[in-house]
C-alpha cells in the first residue's frame, strides 16, 4: 500500500502538542512512486507529497485523516530519488469542525512544495482500526 511505502520514508517526526508537526522524508530511488514517473527521468508525484502529510498527520494523531479538501497546493520544484525533504506543518480547527493542515515542505534549505488541506479524523485509533469487536 502507497501509504505504507511513504511511511517507510519518513524520519524524524516530532510535534510540539501545540499543532506543529515536523518529519523529513527521503524517498530512495526504489521508492514505487518513481515507476513510471518517468522512465530514464524519476520525478516524485506531486501525490505522494500529499499522501506524505497524511501520514505525518496519521502517525501524530494515532487516527487516520480523512481528506476533506484540498484547499492550495503549489509544487515549485521537482523532488528526485534520495533528496532529503523537510516537512513542517501546522495544524488549526476550522468552523465546520475540521481540521486545516498547512505545510511547507522544503529540500536543502528551498521551498519546493506549500501545502494547505482540509481534514477530519475517524474515531478509530490507527492500531484499532478494523480489529477488535464490533459495537452493538
Amino acid at each position: 500500500m502507497l501509504r505504507d511505502e511513504i511511511r517507510r520514508c519518513m524520519q524524524g517526526l516530532s510535534s510540539d502538542g501545540n499543532g506543529h508537526l515536523s518529519a523529513r522524508f527521503v524517498f530512495p530511488d526504489t521508492f514505487i512512486g518513481f515507476q513510471g514517473h518517468f522512465p530514464g527521468n524519476p520525478v516524485l508525484p506531486g501525490l505522494c507529497t500529499i499522501q506524505a502529510v497524511l501520514v505525518m498527520l496519521e502517525s501524530s494523531r494515532k487516527r487516520q485523516p480523512l481528506l476533506q479538501h484540498m484547499i492550495n497546493i503549489k509544487f515549485l520544484s521537482m523532488v528526485r530519488p534520495d533528496s532529503v525533504l523537510q516537512f513542517e506543518s501546522s495544524v488549526s480547527n476550522d468552523d465546520s469542525g475540521c481540521n486545516v493542515v498547512k505545510t511547507a515542505v522544503s529540500c536543502n534549505g528551498s521551498r519546493i512544495a506549500q501545502i494547505s488541506l482540509q481534514v477530519r479524523f475517524d474515531g478509530a485509533s490507527v492500531e484499532g482500526a478494523g480489529h477488535g469487536n464490533p459495537k452493538n
